[in-house]
């Protein structure tokens, strides 16, 4: 049986850490970001073979894929099938735009529908995040992926452990230009002098978005966040700052890549951006992780 499904693109702006040991699903982060249009678009076919096997490809080459792996297998659990996982990756990876997570997301809401299992977000949300977790690819990733639109992470973790409620602000369009070679999150999530630095930052971040929740302050913290971190490098925060003090709309840096983000006059923001990485436009996406028929 064939099944696809999509999961949108995700950026973090800011984040704090909670991955103490013990239940992967209660392990997370405390953040704010948004989904995007573009994302991965996964399609699964299963075959009753006699033995088990998992083939993953993505945008046509094999690929190891390891937190969408961990994901399908933790869904096989022991049943002996083949798996074919064919993703079409439609954003850099290694940017910060949640291609790790959303390729495990997609592929677990079209195994789901192919296995036949109980076809809910959740329960497919819940496979691709402890598979997140163990790959140490991200942390909030897919919980907000599952949500949709401008999300805050409330509560680290996924539902129901986790929290994720959502900015009431409306679907824009959005700008990204990519500089800079793609940045590992394991070397940060491992990193103790910079996991500390971030929890620290990151809550301060939580603190004021919650008592002004609007894009402006999202916006804001998140390059905040950026800066004194140093997660972002010297020449993204220059754009980032050069299109909000150029009045041409809000922008930031993806956490953890080299991505600038920015949202205002899309004509003036992207001629600014060329010459400065690879340029991409898309838009909010409302409507979150879903089975596509």
């Amino acid at each position: 049986m064939r099944c696809k499904a999509f999961a949108p693109g995700h950026i973090t702006g800011f984040f704090e850490i909670f991955d103490a040991p013990g239940d992967p699903l209660r392990k997370g982060s405390r953040g704010a970001g948004v989904n995007l249009s573009l994302g991965v678009l996964t399609a699964v076919q299963v075959a009753r073979t006699g033995s088990r096997a998992v083939d993953i490809r993505l945008n046509g080459r094999k690929a190891p894929a390891e937190t969408t792996r961990l994901a399908v297998e933790g869904l096989l659990g022991r049943r002996r099938l083949r798996v074919d996982v064919r993703s079409d990756v439609q954003l850099p990876v290694g940017q910060g735009l949640g291609m790790s997570a959303a390729g495990a997301l997609s592929a677990s809401l079209a195994l789901s529908s192919a296995l036949g299992l109980p076809r809910t977000l959740s329960a497919a949300g819940r496979a691709a995040h402890i598979a997140e977790v163990r790959a140490r690819t991200g942390l909030g990733d897919v919980a907000g992926q599952v949500r949709g639109g401008w999300e805050v992470r409330l509560r680290p973790g996924f539902p129901p452990f986790g929290l994720v409620d959502g900015l009431l602000a409306p679907g824009r369009r959005i700008a990204l230009c990519v500089s800079g070679g793609p940045v590992e999150t394991k070397r940060v999530l491992r990193d103790k002098a910079a996991r500390r630095l971030v929890s620290r930052v990151g809550r301060l971040c939580m603190e004021g978005l919650l008592r002004r929740p609007d894009l402006e302050t999202f916006f804001r913290l998140s390059r905040l966040f950026s800066r004194r971190t140093g997660l972002a490098s010297g020449e993204a925060l220059d754009l980032a700052d050069e299109i909000t003090d150029r009045r041409l709309g809000l922008a930031s840096v993806s956490m953890i890549g080299n991505c600038v983000f920015a949202v205002g006059d899309l004509d003036a923001i992207t001629a600014l951006m060329k010459g400065r990485g690879r340029v991409i436009t898309c838009a909010t996406d409302q409507g979150g992780a879903r089975a596509v028929a």
